[in-house]
């Protein structure tokens, strides 16, 4: 008999179906061993033995590893066929550790997807385990457990905050410092002129550049704005083609970009419904895997899909003259390896062939997915541009551009609404009478918040995390119990616990949460991966660094009286203002005690709700600590119009959300 290890419970009936009888497919679900938490500074880390760590199965896990040991005792052969990432081949590894495989082929497989092939390819060309990879996922582990329990334990001792972490306090770092941004920016004012026609704007541009005219003299825009007449000539029209770019397949990051752009996805939603269609849904009777797996950096499509799926594909139901270049983005447009983009398994299932199999979620996935695999191969749009040049008789230009496609390309393939397109027929010389001129006063917009497609386009260009840690991290942060980041209005907002956290690690420990400290520690996880670092000398040096620095900061932070600065000052003494660690928390407080005993009052963010005030219909809902620290909800608009609006609890509809 041959058995098969998975990692996921939700595989074992896909992968049954393709391997036949003589196989039996058991799941570890996930991991199955875990660092102790005992030992010095409950590391789990033998300090006798180069730091080796020290293993346990967990107590989630004790009866699973039972039913494995049960499921491998007549087996002649073992097939570890974990994920094909670091933490699959660091399960595969525990697996061997653990189970008695003494006297029992092992070997290891890895597909991409599962369908009949791939499952067959893999059976047939086994490896190795590949010791580097474990050795890097087991080095990551140990360093952001020294981290981890290290820094959670001061910050848990001086601020009261919960934790603090090496991806986790980067992440952070990158919100407040937007938001540091934020409060920092000062806008300008200045204007804008433009000349409004039934279907059309032009603007007051700066005389022979490509720039709009932005007046920041006020005198100035209204001696120009009063000297423009709606009479003008058209002086100029020229014309030229641009190239409107497909993109290309996704990997993990832009995938969880595009749910939240177009669907407002969280990263945690998108990776679940991800997952599932990875795993395989129930289609009439059959587990069917419907794409690739979803923890990928390429954006490499393999060459048989691309041949014998993709073109085939786009040439019935576009035409040869559809097809383009695969869009990668950077790399070989062919993968090498077994990692690829994540795409669809098999292209003759389309999205609405499987609407009534697939929930509403599990649909708008695949089918982001499945549209932008086959735009991705198809030729780029292309734009007519006409520009157009108006001048008044005070030799003001204005200028409008009119676009037009001119070839669809991947749009074709697209349920994009296509912009309104507009037929300027005017020629050089005409003269053109507008409806209106307008003067705009405006301000420059300062930097916004992020949303969670932003920060993990960030968190990839700043080579913080991996695709296997983006949702997790973003999650954490948001974690309502450390009140650290709260999701509002779909931007991530950071918290008193959270901006004081990085306030504190900034001051003391700026080195181990900066960001590129933490993206050159990928790259030297990456090496140990490539079998280029030793992993032993590796976390044997970092572990020296990090309890030398802390040593060192603890007694600065013993000799120091400083307080920690919010960065703010009092308003009404005008001294600085400090976090402070009471009974009920973090709260921010005038320096100036007992002087000024100003204690700020805002509503924590993390509190507000979606619910519109019932009485007002201004402010939202917003949880608040009333009397003996009894909680009651009531509205965010009491300080500004006097809106009393309370209850003790939220309604719930019918459905009981």
């Amino acid at each position: 008999m041959k058995v098969v290890i998975v990692e996921s419970p939700n595989k074992t009936h896909t992968i049954e179906q393709y391997l036949g009888k003589e196989y039996k497919v058991v799941a570890s679900v996930g991991h199955i061993r875990e660092l102790v938490s005992t030992g010095k500074d409950n590391l789990g880390l033998d300090f006798n033995n180069h730091l080796k760590p020290i293993y346990t199965i967990t107590d989630t896990h004790q009866k699973i590893v039972k039913q494995l040991n049960e499921a491998v005792k007549n087996a002649d052969t073992v097939y570890l066929a974990t994920d094909l990432d670091r933490e699959g081949e660091a399960i595969s590894w525990h697996l061997t550790e653990v189970l008695n495989l003494e006297g029992k082929t092992v070997k290891r497989i890895e597909f991409n997807e599962i369908t009949k092939s791939a499952l067959a390819h893999a059976i047939e060309n086994p490896r190795d385990l590949d010791m580097n990879l474990v050795y890097s996922q087991e080095a990551r582990r140990v360093i952001d457990r020294i981290i981890g329990y290290k820094l959670s334990n001061i910050v848990q001792k001086r601020l009261g905050v919960p934790s603090a972490g090496r991806v986790q306090s980067a992440t952070l770092k990158m919100i407040t410092d937007r938001e540091k941004e934020i409060n920092a920016f000062v806008p300008q004012k200045y204007s804008t002129i433009k000349a409004v026609a039934k279907d059309f704007e032009a603007k007051l541009y700066i005389d022979n550049k490509e720039e709009v005219y932005k007046i920041e003299d006020e005198a100035l825009a209204n001696k120009i704005f009063e000297s423009t007449s709606k009479e003008m000539v058209v002086t100029n029209i020229t014309k030229s083609i641009r190239k409107e770019y497909a993109k290309a397949p996704f990997e993990t990051s832009t995938l969880l970009q595009a749910l939240n752009q177009e669907h407002n996805f969280s990263t945690s939603t998108s990776m679940k419904e991800a997952q599932s269609l990875f795993e395989g849904i129930n289609i009439n009777g059959k587990h069917i895997a419907l794409i690739t797996y979803m923890r990928t950096d390429e954006t490499r499509l393999s060459k048989d899909f691309i041949f014998t799926q993709l073109k085939p594909l786009i040439v019935s139901k576009y035409g040869a003259e559809s097809v383009g270049y695969v869009h990668t983005g950077k790399g070989s447009d062919f993968a090498q390896g077994a990692h690829e983009a994540i795409r669809p398994v098999d292209l003759k299932l389309t999205p609405e062939s499987l609407k009534e199999s697939l929930t509403k979620y599990q649909y708008l996935v695949y089918k982001t997915i499945y549209d932008r695999t086959i735009q991705s191969m198809m030729k780029d749009a292309e734009i007519e541009v006409t520009k157009v040049e108006f001048r008044d008789k005070s030799n003001n230009r204005f200028v409008c551009e009119f676009d037009k496609y001119i070839d669809l390309g991947y749009r074709v393939a697209s349920d994009a609404k296509l912009p309104k397109e507009i037929e300027f027929k005017y020629q050089v010389g005409d003269e053109f009478k507008f409806n209106d001129i307008k003067l705009e006063s405006k301000e420059t917009e300062g930097p916004k918040r992020f949303t969670e497609a932003q920060l993990i386009k960030l968190m990839k260009e700043k080579g913080v995390g991996r695709p296997s840690t983006y949702s997790s991290t973003i999650d954490g942060l948001k974690n309502k119990n450390k009140g650290y980041v709260v999701k509002t209005k779909n931007v991530l907002v950071p918290q008193k616990n959270g901006m004081a956290s990085l306030e504190f690690l900034e001051k003391y420990f700026l080195q181990l949460v900066d960001i590129p400290f933490t993206a050159q520690m990928e790259l030297e996880l990456d090496e140990i991966a490539q079998g280029e670092r030793d992993k032993t000398e590796y976390v044997e040096n970092f572990y020296d660094m990090v309890d030398k620095l802390i040593i060192e900061k603890t007694k600065e932070m013993n000799n120091s009286n400083e307080p920690l600065y919010t960065g703010e000052t009092c308003p009404v003494c005008g001294a600085k203002m400090a976090y402070r660690n009471g009974q009920f928390g973090l709260f921010e407080a005038c320096t100036n005690y007992p002087n000024c005993s100003y204690i700020k009052k805002n509503v924590s963010q993390s509190t507000v709700t979606d619910i519109i005030c019932p009485k007002c219909g201004k402010g939202h809902l917003v949880q608040k600590r009333g009397y003996k620290g009894k909680l009651f909800y009531g509205c965010s608009e009491f300080s500004n119009t006097g809106c009393n609006y309370m209850i003790s609890k939220l309604p719930v509809n019918k459905k009981g959300k």
